[in-house]
């Protein structure tokens, strides 16, 4: 029983009303004034500085504007202080609104400014925004580069420090179409050897006959066509729905996981992709992973923020303007401290974007189109850079101020010529890291000439096999040249040399004799055999001076070609293979770049890196662990000791009740609070049930905590 009484009149007083005091106002308040051209009577206007230095520059900058707008130091910092909507009252003229901008440009410095340790070291021309997107996992990083920045190494390995991230030993383009991967197969793919047990399995599993029948729909011209790979009008490979779904779905299966190993092996190796102004099927596939949370590569994409792509569309230019309002002054403490911007996720909703009809109906999950066309325009890929990168690198027009000079704020009235321009965007990947490529079939213009210009430049490259068109062909070409490396290399290479060649080559032939006596004709005849190209442009097969010119690369740089051409059938190759080849097409960056010691290659770097940094993250959670189960024996030891007091004290006291037999009797304790006295009233059996519940709990909590220690 608890009883409160005042202090002087304990039972009966009652306490008076506190006096009332006047309400006080903050020293630095400040207030909203509705009509910036007058004063409230009796208020006083009362304006903050962000700092010393700032407020210096501010007034200098007021005073220069003044001689020509005619105001002073004094107006100007009430001009910057007003809210945006009231400047348009007062600003009526050229002079205060360059001296209105050029206070909003020292504001919003100012954040970068009285960030505490700031480093000046940084460059204030880029701006940087952490942001994230409703319904695509991961926190992500924009830094807005003006396009008349010249950007150098040293600029990108300050973008690298602020991030806390490595610089890449290598990047990793992919190169292919934008073709759904639901229907990446061609019939003439279908046909292919390489396709040959699959088509089995799927016919023998569809009820398909594959020999000739007289009324079916299925018939071969000759009996030797089931070797052949060329193409038949009634073939089930080009007719058969069923069938070509199965082909399709086990493809992007097979596909999708070999473009998972890639990623590991990315990662593992330090190496970043890279994706430019168009998205294509590695990147789909790469979101694909993303989705189920399969790989943890790092993923760069650059493009320009007035690109007619995105500022045609009205609500990936209002996403791109939000994302740059909220950028600042970019610095290792601004990324440290930003929280975290939220984007709305309707562009990529397909009951909130219903621009392109095929998103409207299916999302991702199918798209018609194949490359970048007019029937592409209203759908996501196209509308803004890909939303799954960590890493946007954007450009942007800069505004251009009544003096001529460029401000700091973007021109959202620009807007690039053609869509996904890259002429206006001053990067190449190869200032950040070696590029690497992956070659994926499709309907890609210029796909040849891509591949061809990667191998003659000795990049890193991984073709796909068994995918459409220009890589089925090269590699093709690739797996017949390096038969010469093989164990039993003359036999391999038998059917590329003419006979007299067998006749004066013996088994000891070293392997530069070999590519010396391949025939060019002979391989581009195997390429012919084995793919039938009757579905491909004329400009993108391959052709006898491009086997020769391969040919010819080959041997001038048999090692170059023998460790940076990886070629990975989907197929056929496990991946645990696609890891350990990748392994050594990505160790070749280390080479490439020149900047690593003889001994110490850009694979063994990194897995020692993250190695120590695993073993940093082990050791800091052992030692949170030591201080946990320090603190719960020190615990289990006090709650111990506590029952053990308690238990002594209620056997006292159930001696004493029977001694005296105090069992009804009350105390009273009082005790001051202020102006009140708090009277504890209670009995000796209170005490004891109190007593025998605690011993009770007690115990109980000493078991739970030695099962958690």
């Amino acid at each position: 029983m608890i009883r409160l009484f005042r202090r002087g009149s304990p039972h009966k007083g009652a306490a008076s009303p506190p006096e009332p005091v006047a309400p006080t106002r903050p020293r630095n308040e400040s207030f909203e004034i509705e009509d910036p051209g007058e004063r409230l009577e009796g208020q006083p206007l009362l304006l903050e500085e962000r700092a010393s230095g700032q407020h210096r520059n501010t007034t200098a900058q007021c005073a220069h504007a003044g001689h020509r707008s005619g105001c002073n130091p004094q107006d100007s910092m009430f001009l910057g202080s007003l809210p945006e909507t009231h400047q348009t009252g007062l600003l009526n003229d050229d002079g205060l609104q360059e001296l209105a901008r050029r206070l909003k440009e020292s504001q919003c410095a100012g954040y970068a400014e009285s960030m505490p340790g700031s480093s000046s070291g940084y460059t204030t021309e880029l701006r940087y925004t952490k942001f994230m997107i409703g319904g695509i996992p991961g926190v992500k990083h924009a830094v807005f580069i003006p396009d008349n920045l010249k950007l150098t190494h040293s600029v990108l390995e300050q973008v690298c420090e602020a991030l806390d991230k490595e610089m890449p030993s290598m990047l990793l383009c992919g190169m292919s179409s934008l073709c759904h991967p639901a229907k990446m197969s061609t019939p003439q793919l279908r046909k292919c050897r390489g396709f040959r047990q699959l088509m089995n399995d799927s016919k023998s599993t569809l009820g398909i006959p594959s020999a000739a029948v007289d009324d079916g729909s299925w018939f071969c011209k000759n009996p030797g066509s089931e070797d052949s790979t060329e193409l038949q009008v009634n073939d089930p490979e080009l007719t058969h729905k069923p069938l070509i779904d199965v082909a399709n779905r086990v493809l992007e299966k097979k596909v999708g996981c070999t473009i998972r190993s890639i990623a590991s092996a990315a990662y593992w190796t330090n190496v970043w992709t890279y994706t430019g102004p168009r998205i294509t099927n590695f990147e789909v596939f790469l979101q694909q992973c993303l989705e189920n949370n399969e790989t943890d590569v790092f993923k760069m994409a650059v493009g320009h923020c007035q690109d007619r792509a995105y500022m045609e569309a009205d609500m990936s230019r209002n996403l791109m303007r939000y994302l740059f309002d909220n950028s600042h002054s970019m610095s290792p403490e601004v990324v440290s401290a930003m929280t975290p911007v939220n984007l709305q996720g309707d562009l990529w909703h397909p009951g909130k974007n219903t621009q392109h009809p095929d998103f409207a109906e299916h999302g991702f999950d199918y798209w018609s189109f194949e490359s970048y066309d007019e029937t592409s325009h209203g759908h996501p890929l196209t509308q803004w850079p890909w939303p799954h990168a960590d890493l946007l690198l954007l450009f942007y027009r800069e505004e251009q101020g009544i003096d001529g000079r460029p401000t700091s704020d973007a021109d959202w009235d620009f807007m690039t010529k053609t869509r996904y321009d890259q002429d206006v965007i001053p990067f190449t990947p190869d200032l950040l890291a070696p590029v690497g490529y992956v070659f994926i079939g499709g309907k890609e213009a210029l796909m040849k000439k891509k591949l061809l210009q990667a191998m003659r430049a000795g990049s890193p490259m991984v073709i796909l096999e068994n995918t459409p068109n220009v890589p089925k062909q090269v590699s093709l070409l690739v797996q017949a040249v390096q038969c010469v490396w093989q164990r039993n290399a003359l036999d391999a290479c038998r059917p590329f040399l003419d006979d007299a060649t067998l006749a004066r080559l013996g088994r000891d032939t070293s392997s530069t004799e070999l590519l010396e006596s391949l025939l060019p004709s002979k391989i581009l005849a195997h390429v012919e055999k084995e793919f039938d190209s009757s579905g491909m442009e004329e400009t993108e097969k391959l052709t006898l001076s491009d086997v020769v010119g391969m040919m010819d690369l080959v041997r001038r740089r048999p090692q170059v070609f023998k460790e940076r051409v990886c070629v990975i059938d989907p197929l056929r190759t496990s991946p645990d293979q696609t890891a350990a080849q990748l392994t050594t097409v990505f160790n070749c960056s280390s080479q490439l770049s020149g900047t690593r010691e003889l001994h110490c290659t850009a694979v063994h770097r990194s897995l020692v890196t993250k190695s120590w940094r695993l073993h940093r993250r082990l050791a800091e959670r052992a030692k949170q662990l030591r201080g946990l189960v320090a603190m719960l024996t020190a615990s289990i030891g006090i709650v111990m000791v506590v029952a053990t007091t308690l238990a002594v004290c209620s056997v006292a006291i159930r001696l004493k009740e029977k001694e005296v037999h105090y069992r009804n009797v009350d105390y009273n304790i009082s005790a001051p609070v202020k102006n009140d006295i708090v009277e504890f009233s209670f009995s000796i059996h209170e005490v004891s049930l109190l007593l025998r519940f605690s011993l009770l709990a007690l115990p109980i909590s000493v078991g739970l905590m030695t099962t958690l220690q």
